[in-house]
């Protein structure tokens, strides 16, 4: 075993310490679209309404999808985004789709959402 304790020349390194190395995030393609996702603040709640129409007005978006517009016949249990009720922090409220990444997290702020928070549950551990 000649490489354990030995040290190996790294034929990577040179281009990160230059700068020189390239990542999927530099490679543009024309027509590209970038999506970001609204997520929820809540724990759980009824989804009373999402409000996208600002975030449709502004230059450079091109569309939001929520779980209120997506049509899907035969509904998974564990559906991608907030279709009624929010179950847990951090699932999909809503997603813009917009021509640069900064446009589409910048709708974001535009999309309002109402809900009605459910009691919370909390209970001690008994040791």
């Amino acid at each position: 075993m000649p490489y354990i304790g030995a040290r190996i020349r790294r034929i990577e390194d040179p281009k990160f310490i230059t700068g020189s190395a390239r990542y999927v995030d530099d490679i543009s393609v024309p027509g590209t679209l970038y999506m970001a996702i609204l997520r929820s603040t809540v724990p759980h709640a009824r989804l009373l309404r999402i409000d996208y129409e600002d975030a449709l007005k502004m230059p450079g978006v091109i569309g939001v999808i929520t779980g209120l517009n997506i049509e899907v016949e035969n509904r998974p249990r564990n559906f991608p985004m907030a279709k009624d009720e929010i179950l847990y922090v951090g699932q999909p409220i809503a997603a813009v789709i917009a021509e640069d990444r900064y446009k589409a997290y910048d709708a974001l702020d535009y999309i309002q959402v109402d809900y009605e928070p459910y009691p919370q549950l909390l209970t001690q551990r008994r040791r």
